[in-house]
C-alpha cells in the first residue's frame, strides 16, 4: 500500500489555498491513499460558503478519479447554521463520497466513524478528537486498521503530543496516519505511527511524504487485541511483579 501525507500551510484566503493544494498535488506520486492535513484552507473565523465547499470536494474528487486514489480531505471550516463547523471527508478510487465527518466549534465529533474501503477498514477523526484516547480505542474495537487524522498539535506540549501518537497506535493496537497543517501555533506534522514504531516523519516540510505500507500487516495489529500483554496492567506488572502479581492471579475458593 502506497501513502501520501500532504504537506500544507494554513491559508490566509481562499484563493491561496486552492493554488496551493494544486502545487502539492502535482508533486504527488502514484498512490493508493493521500491524506491531507487539518484545517489547511481556513480557520474557524473564515470559514467556506456551501457553494465554494462544494466546489472543492468536486476537485479533489475529480483528482481521486483521475488518480484512482483514495483521498481523506483533510478538514476545513464550512458555514452552517448556528456556527461553523469543522468537515472531513473520504473519497473513493472513482471519487465517490464514502462518508463525511462533522464536529461543530464548540464540541466533539458527531461520531467516531470506520469505513470499508479497498484499502481496508479506516478510521476518520479530525481537530482534537485522537487527543482523547479513547477515540482510537473505540474504532479499533470496531475493526479500523488505520486511523486517518486530519488533526492539529497545540501550541504548548507539542513534542509531548508527537510522542503520543505512537502512544496511542501501540495502546489501540491500530496504525495512525496523523496530517496537521503549519500555522502561527502549529508547525505542522505528517506521521505514520504502528504499534512496532514510527514508520515515517515529517515536520515544517515543503515535500510529501511518501510512504509503502504491506498490506498485510494491518489486520496483524490487532491479533493481540484485548489480551493481558497489550494493556497498561501488563506494564506494570512486567516492572514490579511482587506488587501486581495478584492481580492477575483467580481468587481463592
Amino acid at each position: 500500500m502506497h501513502i501520501t501525507l500532504l504537506p500544507l500551510r494554513q491559508a490566509t484566503t481562499h484563493a491561496m489555498g486552492l493554488r496551493a493544494l494544486r502545487l502539492a498535488l502535482a508533486q504527488v506520486r502514484p498512490s493508493q491513499l493521500l491524506v491531507l492535513p487539518g484545517q489547511w484552507l481556513n480557520s474557524a473565523e473564515r470559514p467556506l460558503a456551501p457553494a465554494a465547499a462544494q466546489a472543492l470536494l468536486e476537485e479533489l474528487s475529480s483528482w481521486a478519479a483521475q488518480h484512482r486514489c483514495l483521498v481523506f480531505s483533510g478538514s476545513w471550516w464550512e458555514q452552517s447554521p448556528g456556527a461553523p463547523r469543522c468537515a472531513s471527508y473520504l473519497l473513493d478510487e472513482r471519487g465517490e463520497l464514502l462518508h463525511s465527518l462533522i464536529r461543530r466549534q464548540h464540541g466533539s465529533a458527531s461520531s467516531l466513524p470506520v469505513v470499508d474501503t479497498a484499502l481496508g477498514r479506516l478510521g476518520l477523526l479530525n481537530a482534537n478528537d485522537v487527543w482523547a484516547w479513547e477515540s482510537t480505542r473505540v474504532q479499533s474495537l470496531q475493526g479500523a486498521q488505520l486511523v486517518l487524522v486530519a488533526g492539529q498539535l497545540g501550541a504548548h506540549q507539542q513534542r509531548q503530543q508527537e510522542a503520543a501518537l505512537w502512544g496511542l497506535a501501540t495502546l489501540s493496537c491500530v496504525g495512525i496516519a496523523f496530517a496537521s497543517a503549519a500555522s502561527a501555533q502549529d508547525p505542522g506534522l505528517l506521521c505514520l505511527a504502528l504499534p512496532d514504531g514510527v514508520r515515517g516523519r515529517s515536520q515544517d516540510s515543503a515535500e510529501p511524504l511518501h510512504l509503502a505500507l504491506d498490506p498485510a500487516c494491518l489486520p496483524q495489529l490487532r491479533d493481540a487485541d484485548l489480551t493481558f500483554r497489550n494493556t497498561l496492567w501488563f506494564g506494570l506488572w512486567s516492572r514490579r511483579k511482587e506488587l501486581y502479581a495478584p492481580l492477575t492471579q483467580a481468587p481463592h475458593a
